[in-house]
C-alpha cells in the first residue's frame, strides 16, 4: 500500500534520489539515507524518522516493518532482510530487462505483475555481494523466497527460479 501511495503523489515515477537509486538490500536498521526504503515509503506506514546518518546498526533507526522472525534467528550479522534493484523490462525498450526501474514511470514497466519489486534476503541469491557474509546462508524458508511484484501482490517463488530473468 506504501508503494501505491508513493506513486499517486509522485506522479507515477518511481522511486529515486539525488544520491542514485535505492539500495540494493535494505534492513530494519535505517538512517537518514534517502536511498533506503524508510524514508522513501515510512512516511505512508508510519516508521520513526531516522535522525542519523551512522551505519553503525547501534546507532541506526530501528522500524520491524522488514524484520521476521526467520530472518533475525539466520542472519550473521547487519545486513538486509530484503534484495531490490531487479532488472525490470520497460514498453519503451526492445531489449532485455537489464536494469531496475527506479526514477521511470510505473506506467511504462512491461508486465508489473511478474516483475519483482523486493525478495527475501539470502547468501544464495546474493554470493558476491559484501555484505552476503551477513545474510542467512539458505533461503529462510527453505524451498522459496516470498517476493513483492510491482503490481503490488507477494508470492512464494521458487529458490530455483531466477528473478533476474521474470
Amino acid at each position: 500500500m506504501a508503494f501505491q501511495m508513493y506513486l499517486q503523489d509522485h506522479n507515477n515515477i518511481l522511486p529515486t534520489s539525488y544520491l542514485g537509486a535505492p539500495f540494493s538490500g535494505q534492513s530494519p536498521y535505517y538512517n537518514r539515507d534517502p536511498r533506503r526504503i524508510q524514508t522513501i515509503y515510512g512516511i505512508y506506514w508510519g516508521a520513526p524518522e531516522s535522525r542519523t546518518w551512522s551505519n553503525s546498526e547501534s546507532e541506526m533507526s530501528f522500524d520491524g516493518t522488514l524484520a521476521w522472525s526467520a530472518w533475525e534467528n539466520n542472519r550473521r550479522g547487519p545486513g538486509p532482510s530484503i534484495i531490490g534493484n531487479l532488472p525490470a523490462k520497460l514498453t519503451t525498450s526492445d531489449e532485455p530487462a537489464k536494469q531496475p526501474p527506479w526514477g521511470s514511470s510505473f506506467l511504462l514497466l512491461e508486465k508489473p505483475s511478474s516483475t519483482p519489486m523486493y525478495t527475501e534476503a539470502d547468501a544464495l541469491l546474493v554470493p558476491s555481494a559484501g555484505w552476503s557474509k551477513f545474510l542467512p546462508e539458505k533461503p529462510v524458508h527453505g524451498s522459496y523466497r516470498n517476493t513483492l511484484f510491482f503490481d503490488s501482490h507477494v508470492e512464494q517463488v521458487d529458490v530455483e527460479i531466477d528473478l533476474r530473468t521474470l
